[in-house]
């Protein structure tokens, strides 16, 4: 009974660990020339490990691991040329 329930406390548990290593990148996403926001925009990185859709204010945070600094950030949005930044 012992083992079956420290292994359910191991599952359990494992995602608050998980994530705790996890880093919040944070932005706005708005049109260049008006400023204006954009609401809806698909930001997420080339090997589509972690995604997000940006708010009604343009904004946007997406939780992704320490080596997403290694990784290329895009940003995609209809009727506008997609963006990529390291």
């Amino acid at each position: 009974m012992r083992r079956c329930l420290a292994f359910l406390a191991i599952i359990l548990f494992t995602p608050f660990f998980v994530s705790a290593r996890n880093v919040n990148i944070t932005g706005r996403i708005a049109d260049a020339s008006s400023l204006q926001p954009l609401q809806g925009a698909s930001v997420y990185f080339t090997d589509r490990s972690a995604w997000c859709i940006s708010g009604g204010d343009g904004s946007f945070t997406l939780a992704a691991a320490p080596s997403a600094q290694e990784k290329v950030l895009v940003v995609s949005y209809m009727g506008y040329v997609p963006r990529s930044e390291r």
